[in-house]
């Protein structure tokens, strides 16, 4: 029979809190997406700044629905990011969905 381990909750904090940054930043920095995605990231965040952001206060507060922004969305292709190209999608892949939603929900 081999041994069991058993950690503390205290331990496994102090585990996490010194490993998972170091991985995030490892694996996740920003700076190392593909140029694919990083153009994508600037288009997105672009468009939130120029067409979403001046009138999200309004949109919260009166509960509408910004058709005319979703439409632009569609036009960037931004509303496919997964669909293949062949059925008129991006056919960008699920990290670039993410990219683009991030963006966009700021």
């Amino acid at each position: 029979m081999g041994s069991t381990v058993m950690f503390t909750s205290t331990t496994l904090l102090q585990i996490s809190t010194k490993l998972i940054p170091a991985a995030l930043t490892r694996c996740l920095s920003i700076t190392s997406l593909p140029d694919t995605h990083q153009m994508l990231q600037k288009t997105c965040r672009d468009f939130a700044q120029q067409e979403l952001k001046p009138i999200a206060a309004k949109l919260d507060k009166e509960h509408l629905f910004p058709a005319d922004q979703i439409k632009k969305l569609g036009a960037l292709g931004l509303m496919g990011v997964l669909v293949d190209e062949e059925y008129g999608g991006a056919g960008l892949d699920t990290l670039a969905l993410h990219v683009a939603m991030e963006e966009i929900a700021q």
